[in-house]
């Protein structure tokens, strides 16, 4: 028996001896790191107030990429120094307030003065956001009760660029939290614990203890998007000019690769600038109109109609149809958008026309259960599960109803709706074989402390919606809707073949019905047509003096396509 309580005793006293270890072995990194590694921080702060700390805030950075592939900054870190006073040791605020004034950006002299004249207060904060070069200036003045502190904030080289898709840093409660776009949806990903860098080297050490030795790190890192830095910027600029130009109330568009579902450019106006978000009036601004809104688009869902009854050979592009210009569906008379009928026509002159009397025989072709059936499988009632936050689902409801008015309507885009981003990848498998895509913003995810994540999306490894052979079938009604009809066949591009089409919807009044006079214009469009790998979707809410997409769209997307072209070094396609 006492050699069991020897044994047990030599055993108490190996692991004791274990732990002891292991806990010197914490002790002395954790001073490693201080005294070695961040010896030069404590040296520098080592004449300021052992009272005061200083917060440095940090966060991963969000890259945007460009065709060299290389990936630039579209939200970063900052560092810079907080101007502070110590009020008792100020004599005369007036005469201080004169000297700083040059320096002062946020805060007027009333409130300078008031501020330096609190003889009890030894630490008021004045201005924010000093840069180095101002910082040594202010520095060599010496001034009585003028102090300087490091201080770091989040920062978007581009201001404006890709704003809603980025989001802000902002305070919830008392921690700083990603609002709004990628800063959201990666908070956990880009957050960092904050560093004080103004401490007790031994009270750190104790403090931190508990997180070193029981609490497991998260994981940390940045990452790189595929929004290439120059297309979003040329998108954003032919979206405020077309604002501009009619007078519209708003105006959106995405530029993606219809096989891969890669975002290249996202953007909607008017929008706001990042770095000073707190000026915006109306907080809905901040809000993603591509992914948290949904439209009803009109003519531009017809295609995916059409190409849903080319699947089931319900018609071909030669069928024919006789056009009076107006169908009466139940109690319902539908018309063209011109009222005028064009006689016997084909399904491909349906489409070039966007004879909404056309769309009808189309529907009823097809069937109403084939026309729910493709219109679901399209993806335009569901969220698409983009990287990005507050995604809503289409209004399809009324592809449920008994009555055949709404699958009428539904066939030429009127009475569902969906979001912009939902509509994009519904109309990429149009061009891409009939794969329904995975939209998605980020493709790598670099780590802190792991190997970094390559984020790739396969069509081969999406649900196929229609059949390869229809997919070509409805491109090609495309293409000649573009070489033929559109502008009278002015837009036929030398050497390329452009899938597109124009879609003019009236927009929906909140009290019922639709308004007289307000419309929503758009445009999509995809090259080189029979193996896309750039697909264009712009539209425009309520233009003014312009009645049609046509008039609005068609020279903002052959600008935008011609760039994609020129930047991109796009081979031809055709002779």
């Amino acid at each position: 028996m006492p050699k069991v309580h020897d044994d047990k005793y030599r055993q108490r006293l190996a692991w004791v001896g274990v732990f002891v270890i292991v806990f010197s072995l914490l002790l002395s990194s954790k001073l490693f790191l201080l005294q070695i590694v961040r010896g030069d921080d404590y040296v520098e702060t080592a004449d300021r107030s052992y009272l005061q700390t200083n917060e440095q805030f940090d966060r991963g950075t969000i890259f945007l990429s460009s065709k060299e592939g290389i990936p630039i900054a579209g939200a970063t870190i900052v560092r810079g120094y907080l101007l502070a006073l110590d009020p008792r040791r100020i004599e005369d605020p007036e005469a201080l307030y004169t000297t700083l004034e040059p320096y002062l950006i946020t805060i007027n002299k009333d409130e300078f003065i008031q501020r330096a004249s609190k003889k009890t207060d030894p630490y008021e904060e004045i201005e924010h956001k000093i840069e180095r070069e101002q910082a040594d200036e202010i520095k060599a003045l010496e001034l009585p009760g003028v102090n300087l502190y490091q201080e770091s904030w989040r920062y978007y080289p581009g201001e404006g660029l890709l704003s809603n898709a980025l989001g802000f840093v902002a305070f919830r409660q008392d921690t700083l939290q990603g609002q709004y776009g990628l800063e959201r949806q990666y908070d956990d990903l880009l957050a960092r614990d904050s560093e004080e860098v103004n401490i007790n080297v031994f009270a750190e050490i104790f403090s931190n203890l508990n997180k070193t030795v029981f609490q497991k790190n998260k994981d940390h890192g940045d990452i790189v998007t595929t929004i290439d830095a120059r297309t979003q910027q040329q998108l954003e600029q032919t979206l405020a000019k077309a604002l501009d130009e009619w007078s519209a109330k708003s105006a959106f568009g995405i530029v993606t690769n219809p096989q891969t579902g890669e975002l290249y450019a996202m953007a909607s106006t008017p929008s706001y600038n990042n770095n000073s978000f707190g000026s915006v009036k109306d907080i809905s601004i901040y809000r993603n109109p591509l992914i948290e809104n949904i439209y009803e688009f009109g003519s531009v869902i017809k295609p995916l109609v059409v190409a849903g009854a080319l699947d089931v050979n319900a018609v071909t592009a030669d069928t024919e149809y006789y056009d009076a210009g107006s169908v009466v569906v139940e109690d319902a008379t539908i018309k063209n958008y011109d009222g005028k009928g064009r006689g016997q026509v084909t399904v491909r002159d349906i489409l070039a026309e966007s004879l909404n009397t056309g769309m009808v025989f189309i529907m009823q072709q097809m069937g109403r259960d084939a026309l729910r059936n493709y219109l679901t499988a399209f993806g335009i009632g569901e969220r698409t599960g983009i990287d990005l936050p507050s995604e809503v689902k289409g209004l399809v409801s009324n592809l449920q109803s008994p009555r055949e008015l709404e699958y009428a309507t539904a066939s030429f885009g009127q009475g569902i709706s969906m979001s912009p981003i939902a509509l994009a990848r519904a109309l990429s498998a149009l061009g891409n074989g009939g794969y329904l895509i995975q939209p998605h913003v980020v493709k790598e995810i670099r780590y802190e402390d792991a190997d970094d994540e390559i984020i790739q999306y396969s069509k081969e490894d999406m649900t196929q919606v229609i059949s390869t052979d229809s997919s070509e079938r409805i491109t090609r009604i495309l293409v000649s809707i573009v070489d033929d009809t559109l502008g009278g066949g002015a837009y036929k591009k030398p050497g390329y073949t452009i899938a597109a089409k124009t879609g003019t919807a009236q927009i929906p009044n909140p009290q019922g019905g639709y308004y007289d006079d307000r419309n929503q214009h758009s445009f999509f469009g995809y090259f080189p047509a029979y193996d896309p790998q750039y697909l264009i979707l712009l539209s425009i809410e309520h233009p003014k003096n312009a009645k049609f997409a046509s008039q609005t769209l068609t020279d903002p997307f052959f600008e935008i396509a011609d760039f994609l072209i020129r930047y991109y070094n796009v081979a031809p396609d055709r002779q």
